[in-house]
């Protein structure tokens, strides 16, 4: 087995530009509601409030690149300073 350590961000940590790329990522699942007439609707992470965007990537335990793209699929272990990185399910970013 390999073990690397790699940088990983928040999204709090990131820079505008990966932020929009973090909410393009999330909005191929756009939030899910239903409103007081039992009609369900949709809304876009593009139009939510930053803070709800952090608070909901923190729950998650959802970690980027620099760029924005999603990486805490790959880690074991996202919180320890070393991270060991399971290269079978790994895709390229």
């Amino acid at each position: 087995m390999r073990e690397i350590t790699i940088k990983f961000y928040e999204f709090q940590d990131l820079d505008w530009t990966a932020k929009l790329n973090v909410m393009g990522w999330l909005d191929a699942y756009p939030i899910e509601y239903q409103d007081n007439d039992g009609n369900w609707l949709t809304q876009s992470w593009f139009d939510v409030e930053e803070n709800h965007i952090q608070e909901h990537c923190e729950i998650n335990g959802y970690l980027f690149s620099n760029k924005g793209k999603p990486i805490h699929h790959l880690i074991d272990e996202p919180w320890k300073d070393k991270t060991t990185i399971d290269w079978s399910g790994a895709s390229t970013f």
